[in-house]
């Protein structure tokens, strides 16, 4: 078989499994182990394929890897008609499809067209390098470390704030009532970032969060992200900003009144830690069951603390055979019936209670307490913990 051969067979092959996980008919799996295979191919697909079997690789496409293929100018309007077909089924979540990303990409959803509808491939090009560059963080503090790799594209920022605001700041396609939404999208925040970077547009963006939207899903913890990345723009901004400069301030006194909300916050006061007043510190706790010496695995126990209202305070409790998991006071996991744990103060009698009922005794003198860089304070945090029993 020739490699052109090849090329084509595996394009065919694609084409047939997504169309068969499309439709309901099991399909999905030849993606996973030939992703590898795939996207090199996909500059070639169009001369590969006949019109109607590259719309259909495009669409397939875009479903796996949230980007569109590279097609010519001709190819444009068809594929585009194809993916207008699907949007009924991206709204509902197919394949993971993210309400931004498409109307970011394209320009229109299910719900209308923007101003800035797709007509070229340069300007599909030009987003598609976008949703690129986003792929390469892992992590939102790494997002922000890096502004400079945002220069490029802060052009984009007029068309990103028009998405933004057509999809009501929406990183999911979900109900307002399911169980679950995402708040932590990498190129939602990669969108934000750029906007914030805009200064004739930051400010618009800033109130429309704060002072709008208020069926905005997990909006506590959005807005705290938010503070963040508004903190990371304020040293480039001008003192003429007054608009944007006091809705930041305003946003930042709400975070750190959340943040001393906190039953870490409370605990730190108690203890007499010397945190400054708006530090950002993370305190963990490790230790093994007794008899063991190994605190970073089971079995063993972990506390982690921070003044973060969004994410306060969370034990694991992981003997290898039965795990416990409780987050800010909800158990997540209780394989083997231990008592509950509602509060963060209570870690020591609770230690001390789960040593008597179920022989779970953690040896801390072989465990570790990080502090980052104020290492006295381990001494203190014993101290708390051994007062439980």
């Amino acid at each position: 078989m020739s490699s052109q051969q090849e090329a084509l067979s595996i394009l065919q092959q694609f084409i047939a499994d997504e169309e068969a996980d499309l439709a309901g008919r099991g399909g999905g799996s030849f993606w996973p182990s030939n992703w590898h295979r795939i996207t090199p191919l996909e500059g070639k697909a169009e001369s590969l394929l006949d019109a109607a079997a590259h719309e259909r690789f495009c669409l397939h496409y875009l479903r796996r890897t949230h980007v569109p293929p590279a097609m010519s100018d001709a190819a444009l309007p068809r594929v585009l008609d194809t993916y207008r077909q699907w949007l009924p089924r991206a709204q509902q979540g197919d394949a993971g499809a993210k309400p931004h990303v498409l109307a970011f990409l394209l320009g229109f959803d299910a719900r209308g067209v923007l101003p800035g509808a797709q007509k070229d491939q340069k300007t599909l090009q030009a987003r598609r390098k976008l949703l690129t560059h986003l792929g390469n963080f892992s992590h939102l503090p790494g997002m922000r470390a890096k502004p400079k790799g945002f220069q490029p594209f802060l052009p984009l920022a007029g068309h990103i704030l028009q998405v933004l605001q057509h999809t009501s700041y929406r990183q999911d396609s979900a109900s307002v009532d399911a169980p679950y939404h995402a708040f932590t999208d990498l190129r939602f925040w990669g969108m934000v970032y750029i906007v914030l970077m805009t200064p004739a547009l930051r400010e618009t963006l800033l109130a429309d969060l704060m002072n709008g939207h208020p069926e905005l899903p997990r909006r506590d913890e959005v807005l705290g992200i938010l503070n963040e990345f508004v903190q990371a723009v304020l040293p480039n901004c001008a003192a003429e900003e007054t608009g944007f400069l006091a809705l930041a301030a305003k946003l930042d006194e709400h975070q750190r009144s959340r943040a001393a909300q906190t039953e870490s916050a409370a605990l730190a006061r108690q203890l007499q830690l010397p945190f400054g007043e708006n530090e950002a510190w993370n305190i963990t706790i490790n230790a093994p069951l007794r008899g063991h010496d190994r605190w970073y695995s089971p079995p063993y126990m972990q506390l982690v603390m921070q003044p973060d209202p969004d994410f306060d305070w969370r034990l694991l409790l992981d003997t290898g055979k039965q795990r416990y998991s409780v987050n800010s006071g909800d158990t997540l996991q209780n394989d083997g019936k231990l008592p509950p744990l509602a509060k963060l103060a209570d870690v020591p009698q609770w230690l001390a209670q789960v040593k008597a009922s179920h022989g779970l005794d953690f040896d801390f003198d072989q465990g570790r307490i990080a502090c980052g860089r104020k290492r006295a304070m381990a001494k203190t945090i014993r101290q708390w913990i051994d007062g439980g029993a």
